[in-house]
């Protein structure tokens, strides 16, 4: 906390994403369109294991049920069809995969081996037990590909619940076996998996920024053994591969997907209706009731007939319709003339990039292979292909640290987190009665976490539905969006940011705190120069600000009124540069977000390799003191924070 009358308090915050449409979606009971369909497990039964089921049979009849996950797979169409086991917990993943998959001996893939690629299958098992010494998991089948509208034979090649994630961070995803050389980059889990030719059934995760000009890495989440495939075949070519997955899907989730070129769907659904080379670059959507509709088409998609979209995530806000999507495509598409599709085409690289697409009719380059460690097409060294792609709620990644909150289990193979320590809190003032205050909720900070990159600005910002954009779409009371003078709402312009992620163990304070002033900020040391910060003296000796020079500042008066301020305080000097800045604040329930331009960085001269922060929540009643609550994160006495480079 920064006593002057220009200071309040930089603040840059994004947070892990509020719930992205992630729980556990229960087996539907059994199919009512025929007296004799096989009825699949319940939702609530207390059944065995994830196989005990036996499946109705596929002769002529109503549509069956979905079984229940634990309870065996479901009652296929039939007029013998036979129950399903009783369901018992349900699945965290759904998966897909590609033709001729066997899976492990008694799984739902290797009942459907004649035709395992038209079905989808639910999983509980993740580890990364690449050497497979533990014990071999297992899958069920979730739904069939008569409760998508497919027939027996068709390809799901990409499948996404509705996920209202703002900020996925990391990203989850899966890779063809294009050719026999080594796939991803070197000193990559893609890399190591692919020595054993068993990666195109592993699920990895990035790590690193997700950026369109950036480098990364990549760790194996799951290993296929811990699904319940097959790792090998005879002569080492791998035998299973995932087609698509998605994790933690809601309840009763619509789901959206894409078929291959050659799928042809059941009669009369909306897959059959499309002209077959438009079949793969379509996106449908389905409520496991049989049938399927048109999402998006492939020119809304800024694709042409022939293209094959092979991964997918989509991002819904409201009303069932996808405000967003992101998707791969593989390695025979082109794209539309001028598109980022045909642009990454003409040299190779797009089977392993990331686009994104509001329906408009084109598409953005959002995510570089090399961002996700994998080797782009025409390089010579290998050939890597995403095949599936996937995001999930209240995900933590690898670069935050942690306050007041328990860290939650790392992902399979991550370094433990990094926690401070929390409890009471110190006044930056020694004539503050209490000094030493546990604070409140909406002041206790719970985590943090700052990384460089370059977000999808047309969904976040630009578009009509964007979350952050000018009709502030998104739900949730207190929120905003607060810009500095360079910042324009609706016209954000793209490239890399700082984003600075706080998340706070209470809302916060809304449009009426009473007397109530609150600050929240953001502070850095921009070069690792000790000798031009600024440097607290008593009575204020434990100033928040203390050994920085530049200060982003969210903070409210009396009224209640949000302001967004940034203060140079090099040398000595305080300077409100708040109209020369591009950085834009979001306050979203307990979550505050802050992005800084790189370009910003750069014009003050910040060495992003030595720059270090802090950030704090303040709130008092008017005179720093009376009744006042919060703290700064990490502790004057611990060590500032560095940027994941």
């Amino acid at each position: 906390m920064r006593q002057l009358i220009i200071a309040s308090i930089p603040l840059l915050l994004i947070t892990a994403c509020d719930d992205s449409g992630s729980k556990k979606p229960p087996g539907a009971d059994g199919g009512a369109a025929g007296s004799n369909a096989g009825a699949g497990g319940s939702a609530s039964g207390a059944g065995g294991s994830a196989t005990s089921g036996g499946a109705g049979n596929a002769t002529s009849g109503g549509a069956g049920g979905a079984g229940g996950m634990s309870g065996g797979s479901a009652g296929m169409s039939g007029s013998a069809g036979q129950t399903g086991g009783t369901g018992g917990s349900q699945p965290s993943h759904i998966i897909s995969v590609a033709p001729g998959a066997q899976g492990l001996s008694g799984t739902a893939v290797e009942a459907q081996q004649a035709n395992p690629a038209s079905q989808l299958y639910g999983t509980q098992e993740i580890g990364d037990d690449a050497d497979h010494s533990g014990a071999p998991g297992t899958n069920g089948l979730y739904y069939t590909n008569v409760n998508l509208g497919l027939l027996p034979a068709d390809d799901l090649d990409a499948v996404s619940a509705a996920h209202d994630t703002v900020f996925p961070e990391p990203l989850y995803f899966s890779v063809r076996n294009v050719t026999a050389q080594a796939d991803g980059l070197p000193t990559t889990e893609v890399r190591d998996e692919s020595g054993a030719s068993e990666d195109p059934g592993d699920v990895f995760v990035s790590i690193g920024a997700l950026d369109a000009t950036g480098s990364g890495k990549n760790q194996l989440y799951s290993d296929e053994y811990r699904m319940g495939l097959q790792p090998l075949a005879a002569g080492g070519s791998p035998k299973d591969n995932v087609n698509a997955f998605d994790l933690d899907v809601t309840q009763n989730s619509r789901l959206y997907f894409s078929v291959t070129r050659s799928s042809q769907g059941a009669p009369g659904s909306a897959v059959a209706k499309v002209a077959a080379n438009e079949r793969g670059c379509t996106l449908f959507e389905s409520d496991g009731d049989g049938v399927n509709r048109v999402t998006f088409t492939c020119d809304q998609l800024g694709l042409l007939p022939g293209d094959d979209i092979d991964a997918l995530i989509a991002f819904v806000v409201a009303n069932n319709t996808p405000d967003d999507v992101w998707f791969s495509v593989d390695a025979a598409s082109v794209g539309k003339s001028g598109s980022a599709v045909f642009l990454q085409s003409s040299a190779a690289e797009h089977p392993a990039d990331v686009f994104a697409s509001l329906g408009g009719g084109d598409n953005t380059l959002l995510i570089d292979e090399a961002s996700l460690g994998l080797q782009p097409l025409g390089s010579g060294a290998g050939q890597d292909d995403i095949d599936a792609l996937a995001v999930r709620g209240n995900d933590f990644d690898f670069f935050w640290y942690f306050g007041s909150l328990t860290p939650p289990p790392p992902p399979p193979g991550a370094p433990p987190p990094t926690q401070f320590t929390s409890g009471p809190k110190r006044h930056s003032c020694d004539f503050a009665d209490p000094r030493d205050k546990t604070p409140a909720p909406a002041q206790d900070i719970r985590g943090v976490r700052a990384q460089l990159e370059a977000p999808d600005v047309a969904r976040l910002f630009n578009s009509p539905n964007a979350p952050f954009g000018p009709a502030l779409s998104l739900p949730g009371i207190p929120y905003g969006t607060y810009h500095g003078g360079q910042a324009t709402p609706g016209s954000i312009a793209a490239g890399q940011y700082l984003h600075v992620s706080i998340k706070l163990r209470g809302p916060f304070p809304d449009d009426d705190p009473g007397n109530k002033f609150f600050q929240y900020a953001f502070v850095l040391d921009r070069d690792g120069l000790g000798t031009n910060n600024f440097t607290a003296s008593a009575p204020c000796d434990a100033d928040f600000f203390d050994g920085t020079d530049r200060w982003y500042e969210l903070h409210t008066g009396g009224d209640g009124t949000l302001t967004l301020t940034v203060t140079d305080a090099i040398n000595g000097t305080f300077t409100d540069v708040t109209p020369s800045s591009g950085t834009i604040a979001i306050v979203d329930v307990d979550e505050i977000h802050f992005f800084i331009p790189k370009s910003e960085l750069d014009a003050m001269g910040a060495d992003l390799s030595k720059l270090s922060y802090r950030v704090s929540a303040f709130a008092h009643d008017g005179d720093y003191v009376t009744n006042w609550s919060g703290g700064v994160f990490p502790g004057l006495s611990e060590p500032a924070l560095k940027l994941p480079l």
